[in-house]
């Protein structure tokens, strides 16, 4: 007696970025902020490019994938960190009492809601963030399996 094949249901797209993180550390396809955007309401629509295009001291709010995280000994207390989209990075800078306040969130989060004032010196730009929040539950977050990469 022959058996037919089992009908296979298609991955969505957030099902296919997941697995892929959960497998690679990393998506084959495109960034996971597009995905992300399609599947979550509460992510802001301004991108790290945006941000480029910003002026001096404005307020700004973006989301995206939390890159790098860095504590060096000479800043006093100072943090940096990188968030990633699809369009490129932005550089965070965390003063001391920020960063006590929100440690928890950003040391245990990959994908974050940055917002605060953006900084631009010449061709550099970054985003002194005065709150950050989770983008997505942690249990959502959780099925993704990404990890940053961290120097201190």
């Amino acid at each position: 007696r022959e058996q037919s094949a089992p009908r296979l249901v298609g991955l969505d797209d957030f099902e296919r970025v997941s697995a892929q993180f959960h497998s690679f550390r990393l998506s084959l396809g495109e960034h996971p902020m597009p995905v992300l955007r399609r599947f979550l309401r509460q992510v802001p629509r301004a991108v790290t490019a945006d941000a480029k295009k910003g002026r001096h001291g404005q307020r700004f709010r973006v989301a995206g994938m939390v890159i790098v995280r860095q504590r060096p000994p000479t800043a006093k207390g100072t943090v940096f960190s990188a968030l990633e989209d699809e369009t490129g990075l932005l550089d965070l800078i965390f003063h001391k009492a920020v960063h006590e306040k929100y440690q928890k969130t950003l040391s245990s989060n990959a994908f974050l809601v940055a917002s605060g004032e953006l900084q631009k010196d010449g061709y550099s730009v970054s985003l002194l963030v005065s709150k950050i929040e989770p983008l997505m539950p942690p249990e959502t977050e959780q099925t993704l399996n990404f990890k940053t990469h961290d120097w201190h």
